[in-house]
């Protein structure tokens, strides 16, 4: 996980899905509580299914700070849906 940590979210969809990191942010942002199937591109170049899940993270305050995103391989999930 350190290799992707601080790096552009583009990096991790597959290109049919995200280009550009304003297409990243829009997805992310529908998952925002609620998850999300989409495609994302391991580092070795292959992709895979994963479910996005994205939480707004604050400060004491209440201000947004940051987000956290999780993913979740559903390979195999997938595999016997089919």
């Amino acid at each position: 996980a350190s290799h992707i940590i601080g790096k552009n979210a583009a990096g991790l969809f597959s290109a049919d899905k995200v280009n550009d990191l304003d297409s990243a942010e829009a997805l992310l942002a529908e998952s925002m509580g609620k998850p999300q199937e989409i495609v994302v591109r391991r580092a070795d170049g292959t992709s895979i299914p994963v479910e996005v899940c994205c939480s707004e993270i604050t400060d004491s305050e209440s201000a947004a700070v940051g987000t956290m995103i999780s993913l979740l391989d559903i390979t195999v999930r997938k595999q016997t849906e089919t």
